[in-house]
């Protein structure tokens, strides 16, 4: 059976999940600031949903409902926070400020993504590809 297309973009996704939390490892590393990140595991989930390996896409099913019930309560921090603006930072790096709302946008869309890939990964083409997988 061909493997859907959004299925390879949410695997591209976690793969580079997964590529970005090796690299703030390895600059964590570099300060002397070791800590882990379960994020890296994505980058094997991205691996195994494009190898149609099961116990990944339950870990990928998983990964997906966790962020999409732990974004909800970030957007009550946000709300309830009187700060207009938050430290932002890419790949452990300031960048400078961000306004509220655009904080709030940004995590709006990250769950929006979450909602969708978790579509994907229990869509019915999905689920009748991954219990054929025998592995």
């Amino acid at each position: 059976m061909r493997m859907p297309t959004s299925l390879k973009i949410v695997a591209c996704l976690l793969l580079l999940t997964g590529a970005f939390a090796c690299f703030k490892f390895v600059m964590a590393w570099q300060r002397s600031n070791i800590r882990l990140d379960i994020n890296i595991l994505c980058f094997f989930a991205g691996l195994g949903l494009l190898r149609r390996s099961r116990g990944w896409w339950k870990f990928a099913k998983l990964y997906t409902l966790l962020g999409m019930c732990i974004m909800p309560i970030g957007l009550l921090l946000i709300f309830s926070s009187p700060a207009p603006s938050f430290d932002a930072s890419i790949l452990t790096m300031p960048v400078g400020k961000m306004l509220r709302e655009q904080a709030i946008i940004l995590m709006l869309g990250m769950w929006l993504l979450d909602v969708w890939a978790y579509r994907v990964l229990t869509s019915q083409e999905v689920r009748h590809l991954f219990e054929e997988a025998r592995f």
